[in-house]
């Protein structure tokens, strides 16, 4: 006698065998096996059986068969059996009728046969079944054996198997769908996710779909272009098998927008330099920043804005009016309102008091055409206690009026020692004075002061 039961739930844990009881017997098969033969009985005589199912939980409950009643009227061995696997998941399975040798075939039993353990696929009337999708393994091969069973309960032979086959369908659903926006180009979000189940054939590739237009691509992963500025695009991916397309995921992205600058100030104004602060929205992009001052452009980092971009070096008493400009991949170029500042002055007072008769400091320092003290470059003298408008600095050179580039002011400005000059106006044009001589207000540092 041939004994089959469906599967019991799992329950959260695996199933790792099956118990069957009976005729004072127990046998015990592996969790893939869902039937049994059951040999050494008596014909005439009517029996019972039980099966429970055993998981990491323990035993669960019984389930008891029919009454049957072994006899020596079987049927013949079903032939011919074929199975063919569809791409909708299904399997059908058919095979030439058996012969009853007299009675009435009133059904019969197809069992999956797998890795040598068999379970019961279905029964049927006739000489067809169609196997329902997901009741076997997607890519687990297959061979089925089918029993004819008359109307007194006795079941024939086992059937020769049939081909083997391997349950397909369409993908599962992609996992992992992600989009995002591509900072560095126009019109371009990115797309991608991980593979999903094959469901018994390989994937062939994806199907990319956004306003309309499908794409098949082979990677996990796609760039896509060719939106308009800031436009949400919504995308859906689908993976593809010899069975077709599978359920659709869907996710969004924003492409890059124009990019935004406001808040532009200049502030900390000193002698010679200042400071620009600025807000930016690189619009989702790579955003680049450009200042310009009077018409000069420089680079600077957009990262900048927020604590102060320092201008440095830049002349004392001068206005300076400047922008700041803010572009990313989509080409369009904001630009701020223009903001003046007006760097401090800085004066400075010629010192030279006589202490000896060493130096006459009533004749006056020298001013020069250049940063030397050169005989042919003198263009006059400049005396205690007038004031002049500090330019720049420069590095001073010797001359053939000194020992050395650097100049020693002695008792006569305390004791200054240096061989730097500063630019003034002097008789309506731009003259140098040794830095000794020329005593620079707030603190008579060169700092203050850019490089000429």
């Amino acid at each position: 006698m041939r004994l089959s039961w469906g599967k019991a739930p799992e329950n959260g844990s695996k199933i790792t065998k099956y118990v069957v009881e009976g005729d004072g017997r127990t046998w015990t098969v592996g969790a893939r096996q869902r039937s049994l033969v059951i040999d050494k009985l008596v014909n005439g005589k009517t029996y019972t059986f039980e099966v429970h199912a055993v998981n990491g939980k323990g035993a669960g409950p019984s389930r008891k068969s029919n009454p049957v009643m072994p006899t020596g009227e079987v049927p013949d061995a079903p032939t011919g059996v074929k199975a063919v696997e569809k791409p909708d998941g299904t399997v059908e399975v058919s095979w030439t009728a058996a012969n009853g040798q007299g009675r009435k075939i009133s059904r019969y039993e197809v069992t999956a046969v797998n890795a040598g353990s068999g379970a019961l696929a279905g029964t049927t009337a006739t000489t067809k079944l169609v196997i329902k999708a997901g009741d076997l393994e997607y890519g687990t091969q297959y061979a089925f054996t089918v029993v004819a069973v008359n109307d007194k309960g006795a079941g024939s032979e086992v059937s020769q198997p049939s081909g083997t086959v391997v349950p397909f369908t369409k993908p599962a659903q992609v996992r992992s769908l992600s989009a995002s926006t591509v900072a560095g180009a126009k019109g371009s979000i990115k797309v991608d996710w991980a593979a999903p189940a094959d469901n018994g054939r390989p994937i062939t590739g994806y199907e990319v779909t956004a306003k309309g237009k499908t794409q098949t691509v082979n990677g996990t992963g796609a760039t896509l272009d060719g939106f308009g500025d800031g436009e949400i695009v919504s995308v859906d991916v689908a993976a593809v098998n010899e069975a077709g397309a599978g359920p659709k995921d869907t996710t969004s992205a924003k492409t890059i927008a124009d990019a935004k600058v406001s808040g532009v100030t200049g502030s900390a104004v000193g002698y010679k330099n200042f400071t620009v602060k600025f807000a930016y929205d690189d619009g989702g992009g790579t955003a680049t920043c450009t200042l310009t001052i009077n018409g000069a452009a420089r680079n600077i980092g957009c990262n900048t804005g927020a604590g102060g971009y320092v201008v440095n070096e830049v002349a004392t008493d001068t206005r300076y009016q400047f922008t700041v400009t803010v572009t990313n991949a989509t080409g369009a170029a904001a630009v701020s309102p223009a903001v003046a500042v007006t760097t401090r002055q800085l004066n400075g007072t010629v010192r030279c008091v006589n202490g000896d008769s060493y130096i006459d400091c009533s004749s006056g320092v020298g001013v020069y055409s250049n940063s030397r003290q050169q005989s042919s470059e003198a263009v006059g003298d400049a005396y205690n206690g007038t004031t002049y408008k500090a330019f720049c600095w420069k590095q001073g050179t010797k001359g053939n009026q000194q020992g050395s580039a650097e100049l020693y002011a002695a008792q006569y400005n305390n004791n200054k020692r240096s061989d730097k000059w500063v630019q003034i106006t002097f008789r309506g044009n731009q003259r140098y004075i040794p830095f000794i001589w020329f005593n620079l207000d707030d603190g008579d540092s060169l700092g203050n002061l850019p490089e000429c």
